[in-house]
């Protein structure tokens, strides 16, 4: 089991301006989680490793 944490505090649970907010913290992720699929991918492990993301 891996976890990983993205940002101090909790900024994703957000109940105002929500649309920029969302906006900017899932570019900051998005290429690392593209990164991480694709490594599991190349070494033959995403078969294998569940990934959720939320």
């Amino acid at each position: 089991f891996v976890q990983l944490y993205h940002g101090a505090g909790s900024k994703w649970d957000s109940h105002t301006k929500m649309e920029s907010n969302h906006s900017k913290l899932c570019r900051q992720v998005d290429l690392p989680i593209v990164g991480l699929i694709t490594d599991l991918k190349a070494r033959g492990l995403l078969d294998e490793t569940l990934v959720v993301w939320g």
